[in-house]
């Protein structure tokens, strides 16, 4: 017979190798396609470097929104998501609502189990780290850094990130190890040319095309690992 500590961490360890293994298989596909006139083509050398770099941005933009509100159908699932629906638990409320104080600031970071804080971080859009940034001055205890920074980089020791993907989401600010979210990336983009387009009657259009295509899952592996809070 099991004991019972250990057969609760067997079962975090089977919960967590699910996800896992949902994060790899789903290598959920994306892409993307432009024309583009022969002519052009002939007359720009430098057309397919300059479309694959666009392509490469339009993929990461994707994606960060995905990794914070992506449905899981067809596409990663977000952090944000996962959160909402299924992390009342995690959520912290904030001592008054539409305010955001230092105070809360520290209870979101004591509210995270300890054994989670040695790799954690924060996670914030940009209205959000402005107005932490705002706290307190030079002689306060609430001090991060002044005007002249680049916006508040740290918080109570933790790196902060930035991520404007949360503006539109129901969470305001995240704290949490962030190894708990798992990114499955399947060998990076691909581009290929298309030599030529073809119109209704067959026939060719005069035209080639670039389509850019990938795969990638996400997905939570345990979300213990995080505390939320919607101010």
């Amino acid at each position: 017979m099991i004991p019972a500590p250990d057969r609760y961490a067997e079962r975090r360890r089977r919960e967590a190798q699910r996800h896992v293994e949902r994060a790899r298989a789903a290598g959920d596909y994306a892409s993307a396609f432009t024309p583009y006139s022969i002519e052009l083509g002939a007359d720009y050398g430098e057309l397919t470097r300059e479309m694959a770099l666009m392509f490469s941005d339009a993929k990461d933009e994707l994606e960060a929104t995905a990794f914070i509100s992506g449905t899981g159908v067809d596409q990663p699932l977000g952090l944000v998501t996962d959160l909402a629906a299924n992390g009342a638990a995690q959520a912290v409320a904030p001592a008054g609502a539409g305010v955001l104080s230092s105070a809360d600031v520290r209870y979101l970071r004591a509210k995270l189990p300890s054994k989670y804080r040695k790799r954690s971080a924060w996670l914030s859009d940009s209205l959000n780290l402005a107005a932490m940034q705002a706290l307190g001055n030079g002689g306060d205890a609430d001090f991060t850094v002044d005007f002249t920074a680049d916006g508040v980089q740290r918080l109570i020791g933790r790196l902060a990130y930035e991520d404007d993907a949360i503006t539109a989401s129901p969470v305001d600010l995240i704290f949490g190890d962030f190894s708990q979210y798992v990114i499955a990336d399947r060998a990076g983009m691909t581009v290929e040319t298309v030599p030529h387009l073809f119109g209704a009657n067959n026939r060719p259009t005069g035209q080639r095309g670039l389509f850019a295509y990938w795969r990638v899952g996400g997905a939570p592996v345990n979300r213990k690992a995080f505390r939320h809070m919607t101010i």
